[in-house]
């Protein structure tokens, strides 16, 4: 968290670019710029689908008599 607050105060306050941060801390500027431009830090938990399968159970399907 420390360096998220360093990043947004060279960002926003001392109006260092992202690409002069990102090279003193060694992280890519598409980070710095996610990080300064961020407002909430909550991560949110993906919701997980659930899907049915669509797999046939064999053991319930009746098969055609061999003659």
């Amino acid at each position: 968290m420390t360096e998220i607050n360093y990043i947004r105060e060279q960002v926003n306050l001392k109006d260092e670019t992202y690409a002069t941060v990102g090279r003193k801390l060694g992280i890519d500027a598409r980070t710095i710029k996610k990080y300064a431009d961020m407002e909430d830090f909550n991560l949110h938990k993906p919701h997980k689908q659930t899907r049915t399968a669509r797999v046939i159970d064999i053991r319930h399907r009746k098969l055609p008599a061999m003659t």
